[in-house]
């Protein structure tokens, strides 16, 4: 976690520690960084979900699991850690057949 910074004072590098504002813009970034890993895992299974809603619509058979495919998008939802978000961990993406 980033919580200092080094900065020339003219004479010598001096480490000093980041004001709140400067914490809590290192805390957006790393949220935004977050949110955007999480939408791209959720937007990679999106379309089997749409295939499954298709498929049901068609009266076909079934490939997807959408109870497994549901609580893993929920799960995605659920799993960023707002206070910490470097310590947010991703779900497992459900090994489901293409």
């Amino acid at each position: 976690e980033t919580t200092h910074k080094v900065t020339w004072n003219g004479t010598k590098w001096v480490t000093e520690s980041l004001s709140s504002e400067e914490l809590q813009s290192v805390k957006n970034k790393q949220l935004e960084s977050v949110r955007t890993q999480r939408d791209k895992f959720i937007n990679d299974v999106e379309w089997k979900i749409m295939r499954y809603n298709s498929f049901a619509r068609q009266g076909k058979s079934q490939i997807d699991d959408i109870t497994k495919l549901d609580k893993y998008v929920q799960d995605l939802r659920d799993c960023i850690n707002v206070d910490d978000p470097s310590s947010t961990e991703f779900p497992s993406h459900p090994n489901e057949p293409q």
